[in-house]
């Protein structure tokens, strides 16, 4: 589902230009800032009004999941003039998967070269950026934990010991489709790109003492940092070389599912289709 949608304005309509100069405050880089829930228009955007260097106007549209594509036009068309001129500054898709932890996809995941990964640990939860990058991030945590934090109502849903992984993918600034009106699109994007699944599995006949031992130690390093944090220990062909003698060929079948369900979930939201437990009532 599209979870998120910054939008840029090159014209917003008079009586939203006089609202922001009349009730909004300096801020983030824009002459005014102003949250349009707290007016007489009651919309979900936080509308930023003319950007100091580049004079443009920016739409951050709130709880992007709730709306689906249908109110997101009927929004944008009250603020902007002419849809065809506004452009997509960042979009984020994501999945929620329930009954499969995040240290699973800490275990198994991995991207080639990549270099910009993270990994943070914060009173037992745990958030995986598998890519983390100003342009493109993939993001895995645990979305359970998140909404219990937030004393959000949806945390009421899930029962206390149920895992809710949230897979991630943030676009921003150079994204695939620029133009709104080409939102569209989007549903035939390649969201999650060369991600891949991979298990250790020791792929030698009769293995020598030394390549047992070899074969324990990288066991014990993936069980404490994750694929990807392993392979970033090693040069390219080290890790070439391990990634041949050690591991089992990716498991196409479960990226294949999960690019499914991300095309499945941002085809839902473009046809307005809004699932439980996304609605908040």
């Amino acid at each position: 589902m599209i979870d998120k949608l910054i939008v840029l304005c090159p014209k917003i309509t008079e009586c939203f230009r006089a609202l922001a100069l009349a009730k909004g405050r300096p801020g983030y880089g824009y002459e005014r800032f102003v949250d349009l829930r707290g007016t007489e228009y009651k919309l979900p955007v936080r509308l930023y009004y003319q950007g100091q260097r580049t004079l443009i106007h920016k739409a951050d549209i709130i709880d992007v999941a709730d709306l689906g594509l249908k109110r997101v036009n009927e929004i944008l068309e009250a603020i902007s003039p002419s849809l065809h001129r506004i452009r997509i500054f960042r979009i984020d898709a994501c999945w929620d998967i329930l009954g499969r932890p995040v240290w699973d996809f800490v275990l198994n995941s991995h991207i080639p070269m990549v270099q910009n990964f993270r990994l943070f640990r914060s009173r037992g939860a745990v958030s995986l950026y598998l890519r983390s990058s100003d342009e493109r991030t993939l993001l895995v945590y645990d979305r359970g934990r998140y909404l219990k934090s937030k004393a959000d109502p949806l945390a009421n849903v899930f029962k206390p010991d149920d895992d809710v992984t949230r897979i991630e993918v943030q676009l921003r600034g150079k994204v695939p489709f620029k133009r709104f009106v080409s939102i569209a699109r989007y549903k035939d994007c390649d969201w999650l790109g060369n991600l891949e699944f991979l298990n250790l599995k020791l792929r030698i006949r009769r293995p020598t003492p030394t390549q047992i031992l070899a074969g324990h130690g990288l066991r014990r390093l993936i069980s404490k940092y994750g694929v990807q944090a392993t392979s970033q220990l090693y040069e390219g062909p080290e890790w070439a070389a391990i990634r041949k003698r050690h591991f089992e060929p990716p498991e196409a079948n479960e990226v294949a599912r999960l690019k499914f369900l991300f095309k499945k979930g941002v085809c839902d939201w473009l046809e307005n289709r809004v699932r439980f437990p996304r609605a908040r009532k």
